[in-house]
């Protein structure tokens, strides 16, 4: 069984991508969207292959008790941070898609950070779910240069529908875990991206500019602020 752990947003795209290319395989939807205000039994959907959940607890619960030797869990955009003993179930069985070439830009927000460094290239990572965040071994990059004015939702937009696009080779890597990786793994090459967490101070109108260029594209929830001799600093929750 194929577990795809999911957002309502993403579903029909993911429901596609199955039918014309993943037919044969068994699989089911676990839905899950965070901060939403409605619930499972509004979104009236009524699909043996489709579950709806009202947190990433209660998935997390339903899946350990559906879990056998054989299934694989693909994590799309689902936000739940799985626990130590679901990951001991699932062991390697799992992928978890990140909008970054990690190790680079872990957590929250990456695209952000890295329009904010003045990244020229980016991409996505496919990776298994192991305790820390966005820490498990690399299953598959795809790199991509980044035209001049791109948008953090132009980024993501690619980000996702590549991703999207790359769940069979996903699927066949976890399938066949000693076959050489070289046939499956886009090499992303060399990639100078900040593995910290990126910091800014505000001194001065120049520093507030920079800010101001990603701050409309960041939840307030998810910066850590602090006043010191320098100015005001600024500095993302990743990792």
């Amino acid at each position: 069984m194929i577990y795809v752990a999911a957002s309502s947003k993403s579903l029909a795209v993911l429901q596609r991508i199955f039918e014309y290319k993943l037919k044969h395989l068994e699989k089911r939807f676990l839905i899950f969207d965070f901060g939403c205000t409605i619930s499972p039994r509004e979104m009236e959907i009524e699909k043996p292959d489709i579950v709806v959940y009202s947190s990433g607890t209660e998935l997390e619960i339903d899946l350990m008790e559906l879990w056998s030797s054989g299934d694989v869990l693909l994590n799309f955009d689902c936000f739940h941070i799985f626990s130590e003993k679901f990951l001991s179930l699932v062991g390697t069985a799992s992928a978890n898609f990140h909008p970054s070439l990690l190790p680079n830009y872990r957590g929250t927000n990456p695209i952000n950070w890295g329009l904010f460094n003045g990244e020229k290239n980016w991409g996505f990572t496919w990776h298994v779910i192991e305790k820390g965040l966005d820490a498990g071994d690399i299953i598959f990059q795809k790199k991509f240069s980044l035209p001049d004015g791109a948008s953090q939702f132009d980024i993501m937009g690619l980000c996702l529908m590549e991703g999207l696009k790359s769940i069979p080779l996903v699927l066949k890597s976890l399938d066949n875990p000693k076959e050489d990786s070289n046939s499956i793994l886009f090499n992303p090459g060399s990639y100078f991206g900040s593995e910290d967490h990126p910091t800014i101070y505000i001194s001065n109108i120049d520093d507030a500019l920079r800010y101001q260029k990603i701050l409309p594209f960041s939840p307030v929830k998810s910066w850590r602020w602090g006043a010191t001799v320098y100015g005001l600093r600024v500095t993302a929750l990743s990792d």
